[in-house]
């Protein structure tokens, strides 16, 4: 092109050459904790100071200016949640990162990163903060709350206040002193009384004595110290106002022109990122200021001075009368008009991003979901299958129960049908079941079920019972004996241990036999013996067959 005057209605005509222009002077190079000894240092001796002083529910607040793309802001965010857990304590962690540049800013909010972040991170990070996602590593949902992007210009934007960390790595070495000094009041403006700030380790606060001192040598870490005078802060000033302040060319968008103002135009290139086309037609009418040694910087994304950059616009005068008040007015109206515009359209994108985060997220869970109803209906059919077989059993066991109700029946059919007494003690001597015929020896009813046997009244001899019973739980032999009542019946008493089906011995069982009628035969029997062995007679006893059977001694 012809020259400068050329090239700014070029780029009126063309908003997409006016970005290529912006995203030129910008340098996006970060990684998650880049310079790894540096974060040592700061979670080793600077964070258990800060957690140790902190009380529990209150906000610990952290700004990354230059976030780039926000693998700065995540891992600050991860190292201070892994030490708020090892300390035990319950804070509210707010981390904020701010860069100038749009595009950076909407991957940092997308949060999704290349597996290559792995040697960076380390296994244990990427299982706690991210799920792996599509070949790629999306920080989770607990991670990016913590963390809010803005876009802001460092140079003449206000910053974030009340922080108890700051982290500016690498910006400061792209700048002159003078603009050095300015970010630095800024910086120390946005920290707390006694907050901390991180800087890269080429650089330095040495310009800014009397506001940090340094803490952490071998991290580049300093601590904001209390200043006699505080330095003069214009944190309204438009991107113009705070070049002429700190004697450089800051932006709100893009990078510096740094030493090409002798080549271009200054304000042209300094606010060509962040205006419009009327606007850049409107100033590209005005005469050129006057400045020396000017330079800037962007956030992360920071600025660059290339010779490719400065040698691409040749130096043209601009000819031009100055606006009047009322068009300074009207532009000037116009332009915070557009700053609230481009302000509101981030929030509505980043809630969009945001919006689709928690789409994919709500994809996920429904996923989920449909797993576990997939799982519950297997399980479904599973207990429907355990139902089946338990009805079978049930069913097993009723025919078992029947079975049971049969037996018992007969059994107390062939109790009450026999006419020998019987008791069923348990091993106690407690009753457990008698005959009907048991009640003409023991004075029984059927509440004496349970009762110990001695508490029952007994027409024979209840001593010698007992001690029979006891004897066979001990022996486990049976007992028997003779008994006689006072009416002259004689019994036979039967005592015989009480076996379960596993021979397991549950008690004992009495029975007792009426042996009267063989006991009188006997004894008939013995009265005709001794009447034939005492006769003078012979005496022979033969059957029909004439065999013999018995003799007296008469007959021999």
């Amino acid at each position: 092109m012809a020259g400068l005057a050329e090239y700014l209605r070029h780029l009126s005509a063309d908003p997409h050459e006016l970005e290529v222009l912006a995203a030129d002077f910008l340098i996006g190079v970060t990684e998650f904790f880049r310079e790894p000894h540096a974060w040592e240092v700061l979670e080793q001796q600077i964070l258990p100071t800060i957690l140790q002083h902190a009380p529990d529910a209150t906000e610990l607040r952290a700004w990354v200016p230059a976030c780039s793309t926000g693998e700065e802001a995540y891992s600050m965010a991860m190292m201070l949640v892994e030490n708020a857990e090892r300390a035990k304590r319950h804070l509210n962690i707010q981390i904020f990162a701010s860069d100038v540049d749009k595009r950076a800013l909407d991957i940092g909010r997308r949060a999704r990163y290349p597996k290559s972040i792995a040697h960076s991170v380390g296994l244990q990070r990427l299982r706690r903060f991210f799920r792996e996602e599509d070949g790629t590593y999306q920080v989770k949902k607990e991670l990016r709350q913590l963390v809010t992007f803005a876009r802001q210009n460092v140079i003449s934007d206000p910053p974030f206040s009340r922080m108890d960390i700051v982290s500016c790595r690498n910006l400061l070495i792209y700048m002159q002193p003078v603009l050095q000094r300015r970010v630095l009041q800024l910086l120390h403006f946005a920290l707390r009384p006694g907050g901390h700030l991180l800087l890269g380790k080429s650089e330095t606060a040495a310009a800014q004595e009397g506001l940090f001192t340094i803490v952490a040598p071998a991290g580049n870490i300093l601590r904001r110290v209390e200043s006699g005078r505080a330095p003069q802060l214009d944190f309204g000033a438009s991107a113009k106002t705070a070049s002429n302040a700190a004697g450089a060319a800051g932006s709100v968008n893009a990078g510096a022109n740094g030493d090409m103002n002798g080549e271009t135009t200054g304000e042209a290139i300094r606010n060509a990122s962040s205006a419009s086309p009327s606007d850049t037609k409107q100033r590209a009418d005005r005469p050129a200021p006057q400045r020396d040694d000017d330079t800037a910087a962007s956030g992360s994304t920071q600025a660059s001075t290339t010779p490719s950059a400065r040698s691409a616009v040749p130096a043209t005068p601009v000819n031009a009368a100055a606006p009047s008040v009322a068009v300074e007015s009207v532009e000037h109206e116009l332009a915070r008009t557009r700053r609230e515009l481009r302000a509101t359209v981030e929030e509505l994108e980043s809630t969009n991003e945001e919006l689709k985060v928690a789409n994919e997220e709500a994809m996920s869970t429904n996923e989920e979901l449909q797993s576990t109803n997939e799982e519950l209906a297997t399980s479904k059919e599973e207990l429907e299958s355990v139902n089946e077989e338990l009805i079978a059993v049930n069913q097993q066991l009723e025919m078992k129960i029947e079975e049971l109700v049969t037996v018992n029946e007969d059994l107390g059919n062939l109790l009450a049908s026999t006419s020998i007494p019987t008791l069923f003690l348990d091993s106690s001597l407690s009753i457990k079941r008698y005959t009907p015929a048991a009640t003409r020896l023991f004075q029984l009813i059927p509440g004496d079920l349970q009762r110990p046997l001695t508490d029952i009244a007994s027409a024979g001899d209840m001593d010698a019972l007992v001690r029979d019973a006891r004897s066979v739980l001990h022996d486990l032999s049976t007992v028997e004996t003779e008994e006689a009542l006072e009416d002259g019946t004689v019994f036979l008493r039967r005592t015989s241990p009480y076996r379960t089906r596993d021979d397991h011995i549950a008690g004992v069982v009495v029975t007792f036999t009426d042996v009267s009628r063989l006991k009188a035969a006997n004894a008939a029997i013995d009265r005709f013996a001794a009447v034939m062995r005492a006769s003078q007679d012979a005496i022979v006893m033969h059957d029909g067959a004439g065999k013999v059977l018995a003799w007296n001694p008469s007959s021999a």
